[in-house]
């Protein structure tokens, strides 16, 4: 989520690269907030732009860096117990 005006809507994209030339997800939202399904493991950028009521489009907002974890094998926490 992020700060909005009054009767704003806004354009987000996600990306594989921060200068956002492998774009994955590029949506318009008519709230301050949206979801996407959780993407592989990986490092991504997100970036948003508002679209103020007179039609005035602002321009992204700096990239913001985020990462998907590798879930934890949960094999890896029998090794102590097996004495590999």
């Amino acid at each position: 989520s992020w700060p909005a005006e009054p009767g704003q809507r806004f354009e987000f994209q996600v990306a594989h690269d921060q200068a956002f030339n492998d774009i994955m997800t590029s949506e318009s939202v008519s709230e301050p907030h949206a979801s996407i399904p959780v993407p592989p493991p990986d490092a991504y950028y997100l970036r948003v732009r508002a679209i103020d009521p007179d039609g005035y489009v602002g321009p992204y907002t700096a990239p913001q860096r985020f990462v998907v974890a590798a879930p934890f094998p949960w094999w890896l926490g029998l090794v102590p117990l097996l004495g590999l």
